[in-house]
């Protein structure tokens, strides 16, 4: 019942017009251990800041709206790397399926996620007017959010790059050995 009211608000926020509290975001709550920083012309810390955004708005109902365009983006582009891998590539649907172990869709992610969050800022930024409230407000937290994934396994990719999985080799020329052995019987 309380998370429901601060969802919807209780009977006299909603009587004049009032929407509730909100839940806020998943995790968002972490941003409070960033007591660090001065920030605004009243010089307050980064946790001050965002609360001031959670309190005008920026919570899960502001979170699932924020999904959208990202969830778009990413259907697009697995959408068209799909038709690239059938069409041009030659290959069965089943085969053209794209999944995350692709380094062409893994980085192709990375630059259709950064150009999201390139274009978020900068949008945040002129519309927000040197405000930093205004700037947090107007910034796509989800958006960015998968940026940074995406970023930490392309930098993982790099990190292990040319290291070899022994045990799925050991896997692969056992079960080799097995089929070469069956023929010959």
């Amino acid at each position: 019942g309380h998370i429901m009211s601060d969802w919807t608000g209780s009977s006299g926020t909603v009587g004049q017009g009032g929407r509730g509290t909100g839940v806020p975001i998943p995790f968002y709550n972490l941003f409070q251990m960033i007591n660090i920083g001065e920030f605004g012309q009243h010089k307050q810390t980064f946790a001050t800041i965002t609360t001031k955004v959670f309190e005008q708005g920026y919570d899960f109902r502001h979170g699932m709206a924020m999904a959208i365009p990202v969830v778009i983006n990413e259907l697009l582009i697995r959408f068209m790397y799909t038709m690239k891998v059938h069409f041009y590539h030659e290959k069965e649907w089943k085969d053209s399926i794209p999944n995350g172990n692709i380094p062409e869709l893994r980085r192709i992610l990375l630059v259709g996620h950064g150009t999201l969050c390139i274009m978020d800022g900068a949008d945040a930024a002129v519309r927000s007017g040197g405000d930093i409230v205004q700037f947090l407000l107007r910034t796509n937290l989800i958006a960015w959010i998968r940026f940074g994934h995406l970023s930490l396994k392309e930098v993982n990719a790099w990190w292990n790059e040319g290291k070899i999985d022994e045990e799925a080799i050991d896997k692969y020329l056992e079960e080799d050995l097995k089929q070469i052995l069956n023929k010959n019987r």
